[in-house]
């Protein structure tokens, strides 16, 4: 499962998994920051090993948004860590992830 950590916690467009890009110099060049990084790589790796990727990415991020949660979910402007109301939130979609698969599984 991809956390849901953002590069700018002002922004919700930062998110990990979105389609958030930034270009940084480097004494190399130019190094370009891909939010949707983590989550391309998570899935490629569940789909090499045959498992199920959960990705709450869009769920989360639209719940953010929708209730504009950024200041709760992360209340240190310099600090992407999360309030215990981040922690809350995506503890909270795998359990129903899960129990969606659970109940699918009995219909079967």
């Amino acid at each position: 499962m991809l956390l849901p950590v953002p590069f700018n916690s002002r922004d919700p467009r930062t998110i990990a998994g979105g389609d958030f890009e930034m270009s940084f110099p480097t004494p190399d060049g130019a190094f370009t920051f891909r939010a949707v990084e983590p989550r391309d790589r998570l899935n490629a790796i569940c789909r090499r090993i045959d498992t199920a990727c959960f990705d709450p990415t869009k769920q989360f991020n639209d719940l953010v948004n929708g209730k504009d949660l950024m200041q709760a979910i992360w209340p240190f402007s310099a600090d992407t860590h999360p309030s215990r109301l981040g922690h809350e939130v995506p503890a909270e979609q795998p359990h129903d992830y899960l129990l969606g698969r659970i109940r699918k599984a009995d219909l079967q």
